[in-house]
């Protein structure tokens, strides 16, 4: 963002979530001088930057949520906040699968999301590694559990070089075992935990979806 006035000889901005300071003739300062610690470009500043941190927290949240129960998203909410930088490293590079008319997926038309727009649809990259765009109305992003070749997904994101603001292809999972012998023995893994209360444990499993 651009330079505030706080004084006749200093101004301030926010780099990075931090308000940083420097002469009026423009020579970056280490620290902020102590007389201008309260003034009100300053106090205003330092407002802004816990309202963005609260935002990122938010937008951040909300993203997961969409991930962890693989909700609906319609293509239309993700263009709308796309140009916000919050959701913008939220949303970046998950995978999302187009929805069909029926609920269904199409997953074959799956790929990393890279851009939005209103017009245009979603710009991903496809799992053959090809730019493409997403022109359905409605996308999941699946929780990595749901996402078939999980494995596969997980060694094309490693070559791209993917780093998700939204944990989803490199989040631990368990899968149900098919015999019921090895389903007790995997619930049998939890036994020796223990929770003050009942909410704890719930909340720890919705979190981990």
């Amino acid at each position: 963002m651009g330079w505030m006035p706080a004084g006749a000889d200093y101004e301030v901005s926010l780099d990075r979530g931090k308000v940083v300071c420097r002469t009026a003739q423009g020579k970056p300062l280490k620290s902020m001088p102590k007389a201008l610690k309260e003034h009100e470009s300053v106090v205003a500043l330092r407002q802004l930057a816990q309202w963005l941190r609260r935002h990122e927290i938010s937008c951040q949240a909300e993203v997961e949520r969409w991930m962890i129960r693989s909700l609906p998203v319609p293509t239309a909410v993700i263009g709308q906040v796309w140009a916000d930088d919050a959701w913008r490293v939220a949303l970046r590079d998950l995978v999302v699968v187009p929805v069909t008319a029926d609920g269904g997926w199409d997953v074959g038309s799956a790929g990393l999301l890279r851009d939005a727009d209103d017009a245009k649809g979603l710009g991903v990259v496809d799992l053959d590694g090809e730019s493409a765009r997403i022109a359905a109305s409605t996308v999941a992003i699946p929780h990595p559990v749901r996402l078939p070749d999980l494995d596969d997904l997980r060694e094309f994101a490693t070559d791209l070089g993917v780093e998700q603001g939204t944990l989803q292809l490199f989040r631990e999972v368990w899968r149900k075992p098919s015999g019921e012998a090895e389903q007790r023995r995997e619930l049998m893994r939890f036994s020796g935990a223990r929770y003050k209360e009942l909410r704890h444990v719930q909340s720890r499993a919705s979190t981990l979806g």
